[in-house]
């Protein structure tokens, strides 16, 4: 049986398809402070000006664009030239060499899903992003989330690293083919997130094992080479983070920790202080409704959280 924390999520994606809902927070006097405390807003222009902010603060930035998923070749192409766009403003504003700044996207958002002909045309825009990211000294992340496309976008990658060494790959731990997938990405960098839990046989049924199931592959991660990207807000998961990289004396430049943007800026900022990495995930782009229910309904505890930010006005 379900635990109560995945029925909760369950409820929250019913009730977030209701239409007033909807309306109610994508009002004026509601959106503002939504979109501003979370999303980085809907222009290129508001993701480069937060990444310049974030970068000041000592933080590390990783950039996703929030826009429909394409149902057009056009649609596909409009959807990479705003990565691309961004990267290279990115690069006029001296803000990503190093890796300091990177692109994260799923291949769904590139066109992988328009029939027979989408994998190579995503892979084609993939290729496109990925050298406009050389260009400049930035990083890519292809997201390995979706259980019906994780074969073909972990092929996508080791076709793309070919080229493009840098390539991430970021997985989710709730997925139960999640541990076999990650150790065959040992030696890359790989960005691990917990993910909803949920019925079905592909998914962790209960959000206890998801946790289990994420400190397990720290621990695996965190034992090899490569670089390990830990994205989580959850205080217990980044203690173990934290005392693994002092057992196994590992470098702060060697691993990473990541935060969405407006989670736990205090716990951001103390991690990035001390000198460790901290990378923030930032979202940007008209299609922000989707991205708030869904971070909602995969940690019901975001809900605080986003009431404050909806209420303090």
């Amino acid at each position: 049986m379900p635990d109560a924390r995945t029925v909760l999520s369950a409820s929250l994606r019913r009730v977030a398809r209701e239409g007033r809902l909807r309306r109610f927070v994508e009002a004026p006097t509601m959106s503002h402070e939504i979109v501003s405390r979370f999303v980085a807003g809907e222009s290129v222009g508001s993701a480069v000006d937060v990444a310049a902010d974030l970068i000041a603060k000592r933080r590390r930035v990783a950039l996703t664009a929030l826009q429909p998923v394409p149902d057009t070749e056009e649609a596909a192409k409009a959807g990479a030239k705003r990565y691309r766009k961004v990267l290279r403003r990115l690069g006029e504003a001296g803000l990503a060499a190093d890796g300091r700044c990177e692109v994260s996207f799923a291949l769904s958002a590139l066109g992988l899903d328009l029939g027979a002909d989408g994998a190579p045309l995503a892979l084609a825009h993939a290729r496109r992003i990925c050298q406009s990211a050389a260009n400049v000294g930035a990083l890519v992340t292809v997201e390995a989330t979706d259980p019906v496309t994780v074969d073909q976008t972990l092929e996508t990658v080791a076709d793309l690293r070919q080229d493009f060494p840098f390539v991430g790959v970021a997985l989710q731990a709730s997925l139960r083919r999640t541990e076999a997938d990650l150790r065959e990405q040992l030696g890359h960098r790989v960005r691990l997130a917990k993910g909803p839990a949920g019925p079905g046989e592909d998914r962790h049924r209960h959000g206890a094992d998801v946790d289990k199931a994420f400190a397990r592959m720290v621990r695996t991660l965190m034992s090899h080479p490569g670089t390990p990207v830990i994205a989580t807000q959850d205080p217990r998961l980044i203690e173990i983070t934290e005392g693994l990289a002092r057992y196994l004396g590992r470098e702060p430049d060697s691993f990473e920790f990541q935060f969405r943007y407006g989670v736990r800026p205090e716990r951001q900022a103390m991690i990035g202080d001390r000198g460790d990495r901290c990378r923030v995930y930032v979202p940007f782009g008209p299609d922000w409704y989707a991205y708030l229910i869904s971070r909602v309904a995969d940690d019901p505890t975001n809900v605080g959280d986003l009431l404050k930010a909806a209420f303090a006005r």
